[in-house]
């Protein structure tokens, strides 16, 4: 938090006089407001809202003068009531009438509806009015005429939703009429059509009994038929029948189209039969000529069965043949009959299930039938009650209808104002100051946001993606060497020591152990020529044998830094101009162990000279006869050169100037260099001082030699 506060009070005092001026401007602004402004008298009037009226002798009247159930709902409709058309006019209308012989200034209502505001007091229900003018009385005059306007008003409103409320009523009660008529129309048509007076005369407990009943004889065919079934199967061990033999004899009888039916007729008769004994006794005509049918019927049955199927066996080709022993044809026809029985059986279980299934269906019926009527029944007395209760609240309504209620009323009456409340000159001036001083702090920190340009130190490695490998202070002079070259760095203690600080990083960063060190920039004007020249001097100071060469061909430096004639240089070797070879293009300095070479001439037809052969050939050479070669380039976004001259696997520095780089320009340079595999060691930040970055404040300039 205290750096972020620091880092502001930073960038305000570097944009100084834009904040003043802001400041300033924002501020005689509201200076000149207060003294052009009128004075403005205020007056307050208040009235309270009651929730139920007790003015009403009708219910209804009571509840269409209550407020909502929210009760700052309505508050909030008498608010808008108040800042109503129809209301201030009215109240407008009123005054001017009274004041027409005065000189009283005349109201309009778009002046009305500006000053005039509402405002509900905290937990309670009353609305406060205010209004505002340049003359106090008719601040309050007009104000009590807005309070009692609204009265009049909420009053009318009250009687025609009474009037509303009439109406729908008198329209709703026909139509209910007609819908009760519809349910007891339906009532009796449900009644009808089942033939029931109430369904508790319905005999649901006797339906319930006759189908445990049919249960109970389902269970006890169920038993016999798996006693026949058993009683078959030991037969057909005993005679010794294969299976063949019952599988045909079973088929014969159960395939005949009369024993089919007579086994049909049965089924039906014993049917017939278990409905009549639900309701009658087994004396009564009907159920003794069923038995008579049903015996008929068996005796046929069993007779047809004799001649259809003889007493007989199978041999052993499959031929039938007619038994000669009597003991034998009693097995075979007991056998069949078992088959016959253990079908009749079936066929009477299944007719039986099926009685159950009917009985349930007219059971689960009767429930259903109880439900709709009872569904019937209050729906009739539903539509009933609320026939009756439209007709009460029609009565109330025609009585609220004819009374004048209102839920406003006025506790505190407005008085002529003898101080004006606006403008509040203190308040005014406060909160000026306050926004002049937010207004021109915003200002200032906007202008610095869109400025763009390298301000601090903080964060640069983080934005620039490269390690940060030192700072050059601030220097007072441009040139480097005034006089003595090495007797001003060794006495400028600051610069040597930073420029000390640089190239120990860069050596600690050489892992290629590469002899080569480029020097480059974003943009001209960051000083690179004049870290490159310093970091030369170093060098040679530590006694490597140290080439400094100005590979900047469109603005040279390094000529003007040392004092050394132009050409030959770097580009008259280039082209082959220089005929006493290299060593002709090499200048000494006044530091020992330091040399230069110049850019040399200029010309258009040389541009792409640092691409040939005889540049490679140039710094192979100059690399066999020096520990040290530093190279001053243009800038990446000026040409390509420095792409061209940091190939391989020599060491390129980018050097950045503070107020002067912009930042993106620095993040699109150093993308260039990585996305050309440059190996980019890190950064250099020039300009440097102690109103620019707080951990070199306490750079060596404080720091001086013991005598």
């Amino acid at each position: 938090m205290n750096e972020s506060v620091s880092k502001v009070f930073k960038i305000i005092h570097r944009n100084r006089w834009t904040t003043a001026g802001t400041f300033l401007s924002v501020f005689t602004g509201i200076v000149v407001y207060l003294l052009i402004t009128p004075r403005l008298y205020s007056a307050k009037v208040r009235l309270i809202l009651d929730q139920r009226p007790a003015t009403s002798i009708s219910p209804l009247g009571r509840d269409i003068a209550q407020t909502p159930g929210d009760n700052n709902k309505g508050l909030a409709t008498q608010e808008e009531l108040v800042r109503s058309k129809s209301v201030l006019t009215k109240a407008i209308v009123l005054f001017n009438q009274s004041n027409e012989d005065s000189a009283v200034e005349k109201v309009t209502l778009g002046e009305a509806k500006q000053e005039v505001s509402t405002e509900v007091i905290p937990g309670t229900q009353i609305i406060e009015i205010s209004f505002r003018h340049t003359d106090p009385q008719v601040t309050s005059s007009l104000l009590n005429l807005i309070a009692s306007s609204v009265i009049q008003e909420n009053a009318e409103t009250i009687r025609s939703e009474a009037r509303a409320t009439r109406q729908f009523l008198e329209n709703q009660i026909p139509r209910r009429q007609q819908e009760l008529v519809k349910i007891e129309s339906s009532i009796s048509q449900f009644k009808q059509q089942y033939n029931i007076v109430s369904l508790e005369e319905t005999d649901n407990k006797r339906l319930t009994q006759s189908i445990a009943e049919a249960e109970k004889v389902a269970e006890e065919i169920s038993a016999e038929l798996k006693q026949v079934q058993a009683r078959g199967l030991a037969l057909s061990k005993i005679i010794d029948q294969s299976s063949d033999k019952e599988s045909y004899l079973s088929t014969k009888a159960g395939q005949n189209p009369e024993l089919i039916s007579l086994r049909d007729q049965l089924s039906n008769l014993e049917s017939q039969l278990k409905i009549k004994r639900e309701s009658l006794t087994d004396d009564h005509p009907d159920i003794q000529k069923l038995i008579t049918e049903k015996e008929a019927a068996q005796a046929l049955y069993q007779q047809k069965l004799s001649t259809i199927l003889p007493g007989s066996s199978l041999n052993s080709n499959g031929t039938v043949q007619v038994a000669n022993e009597k003991v034998a044809q009693e097995l075979s026809e007991k056998l069949v009959l078992s088959v016959v029985e253990r079908n009749e059986l079936r066929d009477k279980l299944a007719n039986t299930r099926s009685y159950i299934s009917t009985l349930d269906a007219r059971r689960k019926q009767y429930p259903v039938l109880e439900k709709t009527l009872a569904s019937l029944q209050r729906k009739k007395e539903g539509s009933t009650e609320s026939v009756n209760l439209l007709r009460q609240k029609l009565d109330e309504a025609r009585i609220a209808e004819a009374q004048l209620v209102s839920n406003l009323r006025i506790i505190e009456e407005a008085n002529k104002p003898t101080l004006p409340s606006y403008p509040n000159i203190p308040s005014f001036l406060v909160l000026g100051i306050m926004a002049a001083v937010a207004l021109s702090a915003g200002v200032t920190l906007s202008a610095e946001g869109m400025d763009g340009r390298l301000r601090d130190l903080e964060n640069v490695e983080e934005l620039a993606k490269v390690p940060l490998l030192g700072v050059i202070p601030l220097q007072k002079s441009s040139r480097l060497f005034p006089a003595l070259p090495f007797a001003e760095l060794y006495n400028n203690l600051p610069l040597l020591e930073s420029v000390r600080g640089l190239s120990k990083n860069i050596e600690y960063k050489n892992s290629t152990e590469s002899k080569v060190l480029v020097i480059t920039s974003a943009i001209s004007g960051e000083g690179k020529s004049f870290v490159a020249a310093n970091l030369a001097v170093l060098s040679a100071m530590l006694s490597k044998k140290t080439l400094l060469i100005d590979a900047d061909m469109r603005r040279p430096t390094i000529h003007k830094l040392f004092q050394v004639s132009q050409d030959p240089g770097l580009q008259d070797y280039l082209r082959g101009a220089v005929n006493e070879g290299l060593p002709s293009a090499i200048h000494s300095t006044s530091i020992k162990n330091l040399s230069v070479m110049t850019s040399g001439k200029f010309s258009y037809d040389n541009v792409f000279s640092f691409e040939t052969q005889r540049a490679k050939e140039l710094l192979a050479e100059v690399e066999q006869h020096y520990d040290v070669i530093v190279i001053d380039t243009p800038p990446v976004m000026a040409c390509s050169d420095a792409l061209v001259l940091s190939q391989g696997d020599r060491q390129t520095i980018m050097v950045a100037r503070l107020d002067v780089t912009p930042k993106q320009v620095l993040n699109r340079s150093i993308d260039i260099l990585n996305s050309n595999n440059v190996n980019v060691v890190g950064l250099a930040i020039n300009g440097v001082s102690s109103s620019t970055d707080k951990y070199y404040r306490y750079l060596k300039e404080d720091y001086a030699l013991a005598a």
